[in-house]
């Protein structure tokens, strides 16, 4: 999947994941692959629909993942935590070219990934491996479902339900009783995503620790906590009156009964993030949530 030629390595495949979607990133897709083609890299694509639309070779799950060392994302963060699911297990890097509204996940902008492409190829980059959490649902003794996120694990209440009451825990350490519309376990990672929203506060990439954050919690001054990612967090439904819902990275929500427990720890499996140069992780966040617009005023203050 990589070739090397003495001292030089190559990418000889890589895959392709976007936003299917949207018309104008099936176009960019096409563009991609088109420049991967050019330069002797065969592309390919996991998904029939993508794979079409995008003009590329489809390959199903097992023989995808066999075949790339690389999985190229056009979208946004969504897209990106989508594409993370499918190869995180088989430890495939991935680099994301923003095609949505923020694009934190995202390595480049659109136009910057033609000036990039030979170093990609070249595999001239660091990888950085972000960690993961698990979240393992419990129903009357036994484990019934688990999922493994990059950004968080989240309970939240039914859209018509009244708020619900958890006891979260640390290991055997009651952190709070908490009567709320949901509660989120975020990583590092997370932290620049929903529960940033939802008050939390930012924590620098590859710090070893865990965000608990309450949503919409009905105590004054209830804030979120930082805890040690290796610490085991336990989450206890003890009411609603309707379904709750567990969702990892915002996704495969499953059903949730009073009595439950869910179980959230750091999980050995990394997700694994292509970077071409190093970044200042607070310049990214001036650039992409304190300013949206910075990167275009300073597009354009260069091109004058």
């Amino acid at each position: 999947r990589i070739i090397k030629l003495g001292d030089y390595a190559m990418h000889q495949a890589v895959g392709m994941y976007y936003n299917v979607k949207r018309n104008d990133i099936a176009a960019i897709a096409q563009h991609v692959a088109q420049l991967f083609t050019e330069r002797q890299v065969t592309v390919f694509a996991g998904d029939q629909l993508q794979a079409s639309r995008a003009g590329i070779r489809y390959l199903p799950r097992p023989q995808f993942l066999q075949s790339i060392s690389l999985m190229v994302v056009i979208g946004g963060d969504g897209t990106f935590l989508r594409a993370a699911s499918i190869v995180r297990s088989a430890g495939i890097p991935m680099i994301g070219i923003n095609q949505g509204t923020l694009g934190f996940l995202a390595e480049l902008e659109v136009e910057e990934f033609e000036e990039r492409l030979d170093q990609l190829i070249a595999v001239d980059y660091d990888i950085e491996e972000r960690m993961t959490i698990s979240g393992e649902l419990y129903r009357n003794g036994a484990c019934i479902c688990q999922t493994i996120g990059l950004n968080d694990v989240t309970i939240n209440r039914d859209p018509v339900e009244n708020t619900l009451e958890l006891d979260v825990y640390l290991k055997d350490q009651l952190i709070d009783s908490y009567q709320a519309d949901g509660i989120i376990i975020a990583t590092p990672t997370g932290s620049t995503g929903y529960s940033l929203s939802a008050g939390g506060p930012l924590i620098y990439p590859g710090t070893d620790c865990l965000i608990v954050n309450p949503i919409c919690a009905h105590v004054l001054g209830t804030n979120a906590i930082i805890v040690p990612a290796d610490g085991g967090i336990e989450v206890h439904l003890t009411r609603s009156l309707k379904d709750a819902y567990l969702l990892t990275d915002g996704r495969y929500a499953t059903h949730l009964r009073r009595g439950d427990t869910v179980r959230v720890n750091k999980a050995n499996m990394p997700t694994r993030i292509v970077q071409l140069e190093k970044h200042q992780f607070f310049e990214t966040v001036r650039n992409k949530l304190l300013d949206r617009n910075y990167r275009r005023m300073h597009r354009k203050e260069g091109s004058e």
